[in-house]
């Protein structure tokens, strides 16, 4: 969190990031975001194009799975430590995160792996 209270995001680091490959940085100095963005627009950069991940960065989580190794691993390891069954591994995995300011769990989802979850209400029409 900024000091006036502002949740700096991924998605300001980016559009900066955009901004400062196209303009030089005494024509960026004082914008803010919003200001960046119009910039960008006015040139024909259309920042909605760029992709998801680009945009609002990834999470990645590392999730464990049981599995059963291919014959060509268990080979490498010597018959006395030779697994019988599956065996516990770990993968590095991306997952799908909502906006960070918006997962209700931020705690266990970092620490503990969980899904993330968000206090979104259905619109009543």
């Amino acid at each position: 969190m900024l000091s006036s209270g502002v949740q700096w995001t991924p998605k300001m680091n980016t559009i900066s990031m955009v901004a400062q490959s196209y303009f030089l940085p005494k024509l960026l100095h004082g914008k803010d975001q919003k200001s960046m963005l119009a910039m960008l627009t006015d040139i024909g950069v259309s920042f909605d194009e760029f992709q998801e991940s680009f945009r609002r960065g990834t999470f990645v989580q590392r999730v464990q799975a049981e599995r059963s190794l291919p014959l060509e691993e268990l080979k490498d390891i010597p018959v006395k430590y030779r697994p019988t069954g599956p065996v516990l591994r770990s993968d590095v995995c991306a997952i799908n995160m909502p906006q960070f300011n918006q997962v209700t769990n931020r705690i266990e989802v970092i620490f503990d792996g969980a899904t993330p979850l968000t206090n979104d209400k259905p619109e009543i029409q």
